[in-house]
């Protein structure tokens, strides 16, 4: 298989995987993946990882390409704070929940964070699409409740106001959806923060 013959195979896919290479070519010569990678054609982006080097990049692309480099995994947290408009600045490290081990990817098209959840907390994402990539990521009353799950430092009304969440889009959270994940935690600390950030925005 020549590299154009590569390419128009796995034109579609975000990232490749060399598992997903074995499983659509037959006799695959693994030394292309490096001769390619030599001649600036692919770039790895982690072990047993690949990346077209012809696509345009994207906030859709890479995170889509989180999905797929670890998984089961959605984005959440800071990632899933910015994309939904919560937080004014932008985010340049993409973050995900998983039910793997904590884990980041430094690569060469940026820089990947998973933090652990259990399997029964990974829920509440939806699949969208953006830029023409599919991908994963949590809805707005599960990012919050992630978020808070993982940073237990806002744990005061004002900690929560230094968090300048967006008030446009805070006046319209569900709180009965945010009830129902923290449930799924059983922690009365985060329950606890969760009524601090209900404090914030609905006294």
């Amino acid at each position: 298989m020549n590299f154009l013959q590569f390419q128009k195979q796995f034109s579609a896919f975000p990232a490749i995987s060399i598992r997903e290479i074995e499983k659509m070519v037959s006799g695959f010569n693994m030394r292309n993946l490096a001769n390619w990678q030599a001649k600036g054609d692919i770039q790895k982006i982690r072990n047993g990882w690949y990346f077209l080097t012809e696509k345009k990049m994207s906030e859709g692309l890479l995170l889509a390409i989180a999905n797929q480099i670890y998984t089961p995994s959605y984005i959440s947290l800071e990632s899933a704070l910015s994309w939904h408009g919560l937080i004014p600045e932008g985010v340049f490290t993409i973050t995900s929940v998983c039910t793997r081990k904590t884990q980041l990817f430094e690569t060469p098209i940026g820089k990947f964070t998973y933090q652990n959840i259990q399997p029964d907390q990974l829920t509440g994402f939806r699949l969208i699409e953006s830029n023409g990539w599919r991908f994963k990521i949590a809805d707005v009353e599960k990012t919050l409740v992630d978020f808070l799950h993982l940073h237990v430092q806002y744990d005061t009304i004002e900690s929560v106001d230094g968090l300048r969440l967006n008030p446009l889009i805070m006046q319209d959270i569900d709180w009965s959806k945010i009830a129902f994940y923290a449930n799924l935690f059983q922690n009365k600390a985060l329950v606890h923060r969760l009524q601090n950030l209900k404090n914030a925005f609905t006294h």
